[in-house]
């Protein structure tokens, strides 16, 4: 496991048994402590930038501002953390925080959602298939030239799995190296199938203005739905992109399947547009 500070700077809460408090007492230990998101299957972590309102750092040595105690619960899912100056507040892990590896954006999401990663074995494949593929690519976007997904993210395919009209849907972040300019980052790619009603709007997104374009696309009984929103930021194009792609109910037999009905779709949704409003540039 890589971690992006000595690893004796702090100890993590265990899941199988509660973190004496002792044990994350600054004041005790006398150095900074600070807590990492642990990503196991990648074997990296990465330094949370704040908890919530307060800076991720504890210490009455050096910068840190305040000397705190922390301890878990039972399941380490959520850390009670009380201040020095009386302030109290519960941390969860129910939200998580992917972080750049070149610290450029984060973004949190729910822990619900599966990490895609792009196979060693095959070029444009994106694992674990059975919710990060689809007839429609939901990860990569194959209408532009130049595209780079850099994260992608999906909601579980067997969720549903009683719905075969749903077939994946995902929220993915993607450097877009042929856009140079923030004309041609803006003008989005030529090749989308873009409805005009739900396109050329902007939208704020923690401070930062995003273009949007309203994709999609249709074939063989399936179908492509995707909200595309693009920013140049720190010279770079970037497309954070929410698409879902579902299958013609008329394609199976009537009476045989259940439906993808609209509450499940904004169950989805609402999972998707959760890491989409959190994203934040850090430089």
């Amino acid at each position: 496991m890589r971690f992006p500070s000595p690893p004796t700077a702090g100890r993590a809460p265990s899941r199988t048994r509660p973190t004496p408090i002792e044990a994350l007492n600054s004041s005790a230990l006398g150095r900074k402590i600070v807590i990492d998101s642990a990503e196991i299957l990648r074997r990296q972590a990465t330094t949370l930038p704040t908890l919530g309102i307060f800076e991720n750092c504890r210490s009455t040595a050096g910068l840190c501002p305040y000397n705190v105690v922390l301890t878990t619960s039972p399941d380490g899912r959520v850390i009670l953390a009380a201040l020095e100056d009386g302030n109290a507040f519960l941390y969860s892990d129910a939200l998580h925080t992917f972080t750049s590896p070149d610290g450029a954006f984060l973004f949190k999401y729910s822990d619900l959602l599966v990490h895609c990663i792009g196979s060693k074995n095959q070029a444009g494949l994106w694992e674990p298939v059975d919710s990060c593929e689809s007839y429609f690519p939901v990860c990569d976007d194959p209408g532009t030239q130049g595209n780079n997904t850099l994260v992608c993210f999906a909601y579980p395919r067997d969720k549903f799995e009683d719905a075969p009209t749903f077939e994946a849907a995902t929220f993915s972040v993607a450097d877009i190296s042929e856009s140079t300019t923030e004309r041609d980052c803006l003008s989005g790619s030529p090749d989308w199938t873009v409805d005009p009603r739900g396109s050329g709007g902007i939208e704020t997104i923690n401070g930062v203005k995003f273009k949007v374009f309203e994709v999609g696309g249709a074939g063989m009984s399936q179908s492509l739905d995707g909200h595309v929103y693009r920013s140049f930021h720190g010279n770079k194009c970037y497309e954070l992109s929410i698409r879902m792609a579902t299958a013609s109910s008329g394609a199976f037999d009537p009476g045989t399947i259940n439906e993808f009905t609209k509450e499940d779709e904004n169950e989805v949704q609402g999972r998707l547009k959760q890491a989409l409003n959190s994203f934040s540039f850090l430089k």
